[in-house]
């Protein structure tokens, strides 16, 4: 089950790929009809996240509504 943990209502645009770093959301262009060694495009910063993170439980992402959400990380297989 997904949490919401920051309301920012982004309208997403598909040519755009967007992830969390710190504490702010970023979005870079997406690769699409780039060339290998041709020069990667720049992150911007979309919003200042005031969010307190545990990332050793939870992974943080961008959700369809334009939200920031967690869900918990899925458990590693027991080694015997």
């Amino acid at each position: 089950m997904n949490e919401k943990k920051q309301i920012l209502g982004i309208k997403r645009d598909n040519d755009y790929m967007y992830f969390i770093k710190g504490d702010e959301l970023l979005r870079t262009k997406r690769a699409t009809g780039r060339k290998k060694g041709d020069e990667k495009p720049p992150h911007e910063v979309v919003a200042k996240l005031d969010i307190e993170f545990d990332y050793s439980t939870y992974v943080y992402f961008l959700d369809e509504d334009g939200d920031v959400a967690c869900a918990h990380r899925a458990g590693k297989k027991k080694q015997e």
